[in-house]
């Protein structure tokens, strides 16, 4: 049983270390030189970190575990058009996903939050 423990941590960072493989293609190191593989390492781990924060801090409790791929799937290649109303004034229309427009308010809301006790931590 002890060694099951063991291995049952071991198998949740091998879990995270493939999803940094697969969602972010840190495994590919596409420039010839050090310093620009570093630095493109570097703003892949920013990313990655990021990404967990935003999940973390922002998302609706059921999205908190998802992979990058259902982040991106759900915010990032979302299909939106640019409209105008009301003359000059431009806009985005979001397609009507299941659950989006609630995923956007938890968001909002939760991103009120954090704004509010950052500025009033301060006094």
């Amino acid at each position: 049983e002890e060694s099951w423990h063991q291995y049952n941590q071991r198998a949740i960072i091998e879990n995270r270390i493939e999803e940094i493989k697969n969602g972010f293609a840190v495994d590919k190191n596409s420039q010839k030189r050090y310093l620009k593989n570093y630095a493109d390492i570097l703003i892949k781990s920013i990313t990655y970190n990021l990404i967990n924060w935003f999940k973390q801090a922002l998302l609706p409790v059921d999205l908190i575990k998802a992979s990058i791929r259902t982040i991106r799937r759900i915010f990032i290649n979302i299909p939106a058009n640019i409209v105008k109303r009301g003359g000059r004034r431009l806009t985005v229309r979001l397609p009507k996903i299941k659950g989006l427009k609630e995923i956007i308010e938890t968001i909002k809301d939760r991103l009120y939050m954090f704004a509010f006790r950052q500025c009033y931590s301060n006094l």
